[in-house]
């Protein structure tokens, strides 16, 4: 899309130069407005790029840092499962010794 205004600003420039140098009465300013506006549109269009383009960077930042907190939320659910699993084998273990039954077996 800006290289589509880039091409009509170049074409307008061109004409505005064979109308200066055409007219009796040559007026810069009359000449030149049409790529004036061209050259106003090309910026906006820049701008929005720029600012769709640093969006979707933060939108990225964002989603991977929430992935992050998410990989280590499950990791530390998963160590506490373990560390849990891991208590009641040793409190299973210390009560049987007492009783003279056998530990389970590990899965």
């Amino acid at each position: 899309m800006a290289a589509w205004v880039g091409q009509l600003i170049v074409d307008g420039v061109v004409s505005a130069m064979e109308t200066y140098q055409a007219a009796s009465d040559p007026n810069l300013l009359v000449s030149i407005t049409p790529v004036l506006q061209l050259v106003g549109i090309e910026a906006l269009i820049i701008a929005l790029i720029a600012l769709a383009q640093r969006g979707l960077s933060a939108q990225q930042s964002l989603l991977r840092a929430l992935l992050g907190q998410k990989v280590n939320v499950m990791i530390l659910e998963k160590q506490a499962r373990c560390r849990s699993a891991n208590l009641r084998i040793q409190s299973y273990t210390t009560s049987s010794h007492v009783h003279g039954a056998k530990p389970p077996r590990a899965h």
